[in-house]
């Protein structure tokens, strides 16, 4: 049995977001088609490389897209029943990896030419570094994008989408506090994909003792995971 992925439900050049029927030219389909352009980027970095650690980090980062999208374009009223979501955890992995390949080896200080290494998957890497900054900018867009709900009261995107936000909270699973974790992260993603390209053009395939058995790559250096719980 076959399926039909055509819905046509887009033809009239409208799509659904988050509970919402937008056009598709409008700033939440724009972030979620710069992180599908992410994802498939960094699936063809990972395509091309030799390179186990960086094989696994991509792959990481792919996994990641996942659940960002998935925090943005899931309506208000199942936000909750998310299985992964971007909360203190996500993040302290993410940055804690970032740790690890800033440490792994001495970088250039100069400004670096993408392609420069004549390395086909670092290139890529480059490549996929700029489509995270886009992405980066959007989202910053978005959050400060203000619409008029039905009751002509002004409102931002965020606030459409997520329970609770312009509410003040320390708790890790308040939408203030998502929303800072997401944009820390793609503040970050622009940089971790620069050191990516990096190893990838310069270090050997295998860095000794590195095992990729673990589910965060930083986990491999003997970190722990703090308390997730903001102080």
């Amino acid at each position: 049995m076959t399926t039909n992925i055509t819905t046509k439900n887009g033809d009239d050049g409208q799509t659904d977001f988050a509970g919402f029927r937008i056009d598709k030219d409008e700033i939440p389909i724009r972030v979620m088609v710069d992180i599908d352009q992410l994802n498939s980027s960094l699936g063809l970095a990972r395509a091309q490389t030799e390179n186990q650690l960086v094989r696994d980090f991509l792959h990481r980062l792919q996994l990641d897209t996942f659940i960002l999208a998935a925090e943005l374009a899931t309506a208000k009223r199942h936000k909750a029943s998310l299985q992964d979501s971007v909360d203190r955890k996500f993040l302290w992995y993410f940055e804690k990896d970032h740790e690890f390949l800033s440490n792994y080896k001495p970088y250039a200080e100069d400004f670096v030419l993408p392609g420069g290494m004549d390395s086909v998957a670092g290139a890529m890497i480059d490549m996929t570094r700029t489509f995270a900054r886009r992405l980066e900018c959007d989202f910053s867009e978005f959050c400060n994008t203000v619409l008029e709900n039905e009751d002509g009261v002004s409102v931002s995107w965020p606030q459409l989408i997520w329970p609770d936000v312009g509410e003040t909270s320390n708790e890790d699973n308040t939408s203030p506090i998502k929303i800072e974790f997401m944009r820390q992260y793609f503040n970050r993603l622009s940089d971790t994909l620069w050191l990516l390209a990096r190893i990838e053009e310069g270090t050997p395939l295998l860095r000794d003792g590195y095992n990729c058995d673990r589910f965060s790559c930083s986990e491999k250096i003997g970190e722990t995971v703090p308390e997730l719980r903001r102080k």
